[in-house]
């Protein structure tokens, strides 16, 4: 796999997302392999998420650095990333932030938060 495909995968991931109303996503290409994108996706109900990957995809993906942040009226609602200062947890350095807490958790993608993201959504409608 090549940088330029994997980079199409998480904008199709993205489009296919019925809840967002505008994105903004920067690439940068570092070699025909790997990347950094960062992006900023904000939802109809003007929540958003903000995130960064740097990664490589010659082999297998590698995710060098990644988080993911998803904040709702100025509160941050989770955080997942793989910054290495939680060696206690089971999935280090993977883990997710919750208000205050700390779990440990596998290596989130684009889509599942997505994914997770809908759900909150739809949940707070109700």
């Amino acid at each position: 796999m090549y940088i330029e495909d994997y980079i199409q995968k998480l904008k199709d991931v993205i489009t296919s997302s019925r809840e967002i109303g505008y994105e903004k996503v920067n690439i940068e290409v570092r070699s025909i392999f790997a990347g950094k994108i960062k992006g900023e996706l904000v939802f109809k109900d003007n929540s958003k998420l903000c995130f960064t990957e740097i990664v490589d995809v010659e082999k297998e993906i590698k995710k060098f650095r990644y988080t993911y942040k998803y904040i709702k009226d100025e509160k941050e609602i989770f955080r997942y990333d793989n910054a290495p200062h939680h060696r206690e947890l089971t999935n280090f350095p993977h883990h997710k932030h919750i208000g205050t807490g700390i779990v440990a958790c596998p290596e989130p993608n684009l889509k599942r938060i997505l994914s997770e993201i809908n759900l909150f959504i739809l949940k707070s409608k109700l």
